[in-house]
């Protein structure tokens, strides 16, 4: 048996955070429009993250029941959205995302190694970080980032888990100014066009959203520069960022002791302990 509880830590380098790379023109793999992970995805991923210990060396496969990993995010079995997670799983066992590990130098990652699939007569997935995630997740550094895997199931509104790792990545500085581009191409997967429905579309839903269901409390301030013909230009947005007060943190209310997976085949040994 191999339980998940919210209060496992999800840990992971801010380079596959930060540098994940949008750039269409270095890169022109016509069957992968993006390299980002969508909301389900991302889930999915901070799951088996929430496996890996101090002590991992290797990674084991990971054996999860489709329904048990719908039921953790909060979704009714059956209708359209079912199937969007069916599918989006299937795109992220074949994705793979490339990084920029230093200025001008990308390199390319597959997450999950061959052979990962999904068992559709007994509703299972069987998934398995590639080798090439070590570095992001086995070689601890000291830019990492790390929060408790409760939080980020909690998160529903379209670009809020993006938000909230992101700017999880930058807690030890207390602040971020993140350009109106950047929030563009990094959160919303250039969904969105136009700097003037960031706040909106973006900003507004999904800090609400982590202010009231996260360990964050975030404020931000547009900023703006005029041009040659002294007009304003929304060019990027301050952000505060600060831990929730212990009593706030207690408001949110999660269950951490609470198994989110509790019968979950295991054929490398016993699972984790709850904190």
């Amino acid at each position: 048996m191999k339980p998940y509880y919210k209060n496992y830590l999800v840990s992971q380098n801010n380079l596959l955070i930060q540098k994940i790379s949008t750039d269409t023109d270095i890169h022109r793999n016509p069957l992968m429009s993006s390299f980002l992970l969508d909301n389900y995805q991302r889930k999915l991923v901070a799951i088996m993250i929430s496996h890996i210990t101090k002590d991992t060396i290797d990674f084991c496969e990971e054996v999860i029941p489709f329904s048990s990993f719908v039921e953790m995010i909060g979704v009714k079995r059956g209708g359209n959205q079912y199937c969007e997670i069916i599918k989006s799983i299937d795109k992220l066992l074949r994705m793979s995302f490339c990084i920029e590990v230093e200025p001008g130098v990308f390199e390319y990652h597959h997450w999950f190694k061959d052979g990962c699939r999904i068992d559709t007569n007994k509703n299972l997935i069987y998934v398995c970080f590639s080798d090439g995630m070590r570095k992001f997740l086995l070689e601890k550094t000291r830019c990492f980032t790390q929060y408790e895997l409760g939080y980020i199931l909690s998160l529903k509104k379209k670009y809020s888990s993006r938000l909230y790792e992101y700017l999880h990545s930058f807690l030890a500085f207390g602040s971020a100014n993140i350009s109106a581009e950047n929030i563009k191409k990094l959160i919303t997967d250039n969904e969105v066009k136009e700097n003037k429905y960031i706040k909106a579309l973006v900003l507004e839903p999904s800090i609400a959203e982590i202010n009231n269901k996260t360990d964050l409390h975030i404020t931000y301030e547009p900023y703006y520069k005029k041009d040659l013909n002294g007009k304003k230009h929304l060019s990027s947005f301050n952000f505060k960022i600060d831990l929730q007060n212990e009593d706030s943190i207690n408001d949110i209310k999660i269950n951490r002791q609470t198994p989110l997976i509790i019968d979950i085949p295991d054929r490398h040994g016993t699972g984790r302990t709850p904190n």
